[in-house]
């Protein structure tokens, strides 16, 4: 309102002074003619005329000079007020320049920068003075890509080539650092479309690059494999486990769908009915987990545990997933093998387990059976009724055997024998056995194969192996059994996932049979599985080998396709030849008879009975005791008497071997035989099973117990022999 009076006040004053000026013009020109020609009045009509034309064209003057006047000063207040914003706009676009926390840069046609933000000046090390002005490429720069980023730049002004949106490269700063910048450009053109300049934003990635490359070695080094994967599960990157997983190049994979590399299907895995994790997370936002089976390049499954884990954006939403894949083929292959083996452990100490109270009654029957058979004339009408009997029992003893051998907790008789001689002894057997329509094939080693081994035993292997062979091939076929010495190593054990590294002598048995499933071979030593019809087979041979194998410290493993014949491989640990011990017995005496005295300790009534009823038959005096206490006492009261000890390992109130070594603190020389009908390894934590200890598993026939009675006597006699 001020400013307006005060123009008001100005405008009265110039009107006024305009009106005196036209007043003294009118007059001054009267007074002038007046003044040459007094004759001529001071006012008449004509100077009237004259000065009110010249006053009239003197306010007109006046008032286009007011009026111009008048807008030049509106001009000069409204260009001052225009400045004034201009410099506040500037201030403000340069404060918006300086706080941005990108680099402003703009570049004109020769190459000269023309503005700089405050961030640039920063990452450069430069004040702005020091950069304005100056050669962007021959400064900031790095020598070694200034060449070719300025020639890029060159083409751009001569609009020979477009300016890339986003673009890299580095600067170098004062301190001659190099930093790394993504950089955004755009042209500046003048009013007639002519290219100017570049207006370019960088961002400095240097810390981001160091950082994804840091993470890209760790990606690349680890074991599992990661992918990222769009919404529309596409692969955006994959490291080199996954890679190698799926055995494809990158340059395959890339772009491709997740289910189309992994699973080779063409539709989502969702829609195939299985767990997609990365569809659970990208529809919950949270991590998820899930098994899946992929396939190699060739077809081959592999199991793989699949997490995937959301990427979002700084809005929160999620704009890709993360998956990590870890293969858990062999994984799940050890699991299969200790759930195979525990299933086995399972069933060998439930045969263990039952072997003990099986084995006491089977010798009972065993021996009064035997004992019915010894009073029995050959043409005795009853004998036809006590040999099945005999027969039965037997096979219930080598059927609880078997169950044994597969537990392997049965007794071995080993020594260091060659494979080579094993072989060669069965060979005759196995020709017998599997007929004339199968051709043998023995391909033995050079070297001698010197194992610490069961003779007998692995015989049964070999014999089981040929007769298993030969109801695979029951039109004719060939049967090859290969020995050769081979080394174990780590890819071996790698790639079985079994095994100690060492030297081993290796048996093949090879037959052109039918052959087996998978499913058939992963059953194939299980106790009691059989393809066989029913009566045909136990389903305890494979089972058996198996456990023999085992109990000899070595390894089995079969190979076999269906119409492509089977292939079993057996490997046991070589050892360093032995001398064999020479005994001061010259022969064995055949006589089971005897006059010594026996000391008998057995819990079980029916055994030591018969037991008792066996050895006096055969002239032995017998003492008996009914449990370990009883067993010392009984010796105490006989003491000068007793020449052999026949103690059951696991008795009442003392064990056998508790009994013993007590009664060999009187009688150092005294020997012993113990009996058991629980499995050595069993029997062993309560009975004395060091060297030289003599052992009798249950049941036992009258026969094998005399023969080992007299056995030990006869070795005592001969051994005392100076």
């Amino acid at each position: 309102m001020a400013d307006k009076i005060k123009g008001m006040k100005r405008l009265s004053f110039q009107i006024a002074a305009v009106a005196f000026v036209v007043m003294f013009m009118a007059n001054l020109s009267a007074l002038i003619d007046h003044f040459h020609h007094p004759e001529i009045p001071y006012f008449d009509y004509e100077h009237l005329i004259i000065g009110g034309i010249t006053a009239l064209m003197i306010v007109l003057l006046s008032v286009g000079v007011i009026l111009y006047m008048r807008r030049l000063e509106n001009a000069v207040e409204e260009l001052k007020k225009s400045e004034e914003t201009i410099q506040k706009e500037r201030d403000k676009a340069q404060l918006y320049l300086d706080i941005a926390g990108i680099i402003l840069v703009a570049i004109d046609a020769n190459q000269k920068v023309k503005l700089i933000n405050k961030k640039g000046c920063e990452i450069l090390g430069y004040c702005e003075e020091d950069i304005i002005g100056k050669s962007w490429f021959d400064i900031f720069i790095p020598e070694k890509s200034r060449e070719d980023v300025k020639n890029v730049f060159v083409k751009i002004m001569k609009g020979e080539t477009e300016a890339a949106g986003y673009y890299e490269n580095s600067v170098v700063t004062r301190n001659g650092e190099e930093r790394l910048i993504a950089w955004h450009n755009s042209l500046i053109k003048d009013d007639e479309g002519n290219i100017t300049g570049t207006l370019s934003s960088g961002e400095d990635i240097t810390g981001r690059k160091q950082a994804e490359e840091f993470v890209k070695n760790i990606l690349e080094s680890v074991d599992e494999g990661f992918i990222v994967i769009d919404p529309e599960y596409r692969i955006l990157s994959a490291n080199k486990s996954y890679l190698n997983m799926v055995d494809i190049p990158a340059e395959n994979v890339i772009g491709k769908h997740c289910y189309e590399i992994s699973h080779h299907i063409y539709k989502p895995c969702c829609e195939e009915g299985q767990d997609c994790p990365v569809k659970d997370t990208f529809k919950t936002g949270n991590p998820h987990t899930a098994l899946h089976t992929h396939y190699d390049k060739e077809g081959n499954p592999v199991f793989v545990e699949i997490k995937s884990y959301p990427v979002k954006n700084e809005s929160g939403e999620i704009v890709s997933a993360i998956e990590v894949i870890t293969n858990i083929t062999e994984k799940k292959k050890l699991e299969d093998q200790l759930r195979h083996s525990q299933k086995l452990e399972a069933i060998g100490t439930f045969a263990g387990g039952i072997a003990h109270d099986f084995n006491n009654i089977l010798t009972a029957i065993i021996g009064y059976g035997n004992l019915l058979q010894m009073k029995m004339e050959a043409d005795e009408p009853l004998r036809a009724y006590v040999d099945p009997i005999l027969i039965s029992a037997e096979r219930a003893a080598s059927l609880t055997h078997s169950l044994l051998a597969f537990s392997r907790k049965q007794i071995m008789s080993t020594r260091p024998v060659n494979l080579n001689e094993i072989v060669g002894v069965v060979k005759k057997l196995i020709v017998r056995l599997i007929g004339e329509d199968i051709e043998v094939k023995i391909l033995l080693s050079e070297d001698a194969l010197t194992v610490m081994a069961d003779p007998g035993q692995i015989e049964q292997v070999l014999i089981n192996l040929a007769t298993n062979a030969r109801d695979a091939m029951e039109g004719g076929g060939v049967l090859t059994i290969i020995t050769k010495p081979v080394e174990l190593d780590n890819n071996f054990i790698m790639a079985h996932n079994y095994g100690k590294k060492g030297k081993y002598a290796f048996v093949s048995v090879t037959d052109t049979g039918t052959g087996m499933d998978e499913r058939t071979k992963e059953k194939i030593f299980d106790p009691f599985f059989t393809t066989k019809e029913v009566g045909k087979g136990t389903g305890l041979g494979l089972a058996i080998v198996y456990g023999i194998i085992k109990q000899h410290n070595g390894y089995i493993n079969v190979y076999s396709e269906q119409g492509q014949g089977t292939t079993f491989n057996i490997y046991l640990p070589l050892t360093r030849k032995a001398e064999v011990k020479e005994t001061k017995l010259a022969e064995i005496a055949s006589s089971m008879d005897g006059a010594e005295t026996v000391l008998l300790a057995e819990d079980e009534g029916e055994v030591r009975q018969i037991t008792k009823t066996v050895l006096e038959k055969f002239g032995y005096k017998v003492i008996e005791a009914v449990d370990g206490e009883d067993a010392v006492n009984k010796f105490m009261e006989n003491r000068d008497k007793i020449e052999l000890l026949i103690f059951d390992v696991i008795m009442p109130k003392k064990t056998g071997k508790e009994a013993y070594e007590e009664i060999k603190k009187i009688r150092p020389d005294i020997r012993a035989l113990f009996t058991s009908g629980y499995p050595v390894e069993i029997a062993g934590n309560k009975g004395p099973f060091e060297e030289g200890i003599n052992f009798v598993p249950k049941p036992v026939s009258p026969t094998g117990l005399l023969k080992k009675v007299r056995e030990i006597l006869d070795k005592k006699r001969v051994d005392s022999i100076p």
